[in-house]
């Protein structure tokens, strides 16, 4: 369970990013945070990852205070927690799509055979083992969509975190990964920030952002 107690982001100019945010989020549960750009979805996103802290108030997931942890022990947590979908993808191009998927794990103490079990069972289920020795530079935008996805899902984490996945894709992609999230859903927590129209009456519970608070 992820829970998000009065939480406020205040800047050193005093603008107030967020004021007074109380969310609960169920395990399994799939929320998507929706707003237009500059709602705060992202800001919030950032503390619920520890990525930054509040001004006040507390980030709790499963009973792990995380907006208090030291730098060295969040970014553990995230390690092992925390799986990320970013707009642009942020693979790394030149490099094969193994070499991409099993990059979570590097700073891991798990063996090489284990990253290679790993990696194969998120490529087979996303369907691009047979990419697998690919350089990402070659593949479409629909291949290099589900690298990302399976590279945020190869450490098997309990929370999925997509911050505007489809900003940068055209229709298709963006029903893909729509139907991407359907599949993970009721399996993971996750999380998904957008104000694209696309992810909502989708029977998920969605929570809206307007200048820093939830409505």
């Amino acid at each position: 369970m992820i829970e998000i107690k009065n939480i406020d982001k205040i800047y050193k100019d005093s603008t107030v990013g967020l004021k007074d945010i109380n969310l609960v989020i169920n395990d399994n549960e799939t929320i998507i945070l929706k707003g237009k750009s500059g709602s705060g979805k992202s800001t919030l996103l950032s503390i619920l990852v520890a990525l930054s802290k509040p001004t006040n108030g507390e980030v709790i997931i499963d009973d792990i205070r995380v907006s208090k942890l030291p730098d060295s022990f969040a970014s553990v947590f995230r390690r092992d927690n925390i799986g990320f979908i970013f707009q642009k993808f942020h693979l790394i191009p030149t490099i094969s799509v193994f070499d991409n998927i099993i990059t979570p794990l590097l700073p891991t103490d798990i063996s090489t055979k284990e990253m290679q079990l790993k990696a194969d069972i998120v490529m087979k289920q996303f369907n691009i083992i047979h990419k697998k020795n690919q350089k990402v530079k070659v593949l479409s935008g629909g291949e290099q969509q589900r690298v990302a996805i399976a590279r945020a899902l190869v450490n098997n984490p309990s929370i999925i975190i997509a911050d505007e996945p489809t900003a940068n894709l055209d229709a298709k992609l963006s029903h893909e990964f729509l139907e991407y999230i359907k599949e993970l859903s009721g399996e993971k927590t996750i999380i998904v920030a957008t104000h694209d129209n696309l992810f909502f009456n989708q029977g998920f519970k969605e929570v809206e952002m307007k200048d820093g608070i939830v409505l």
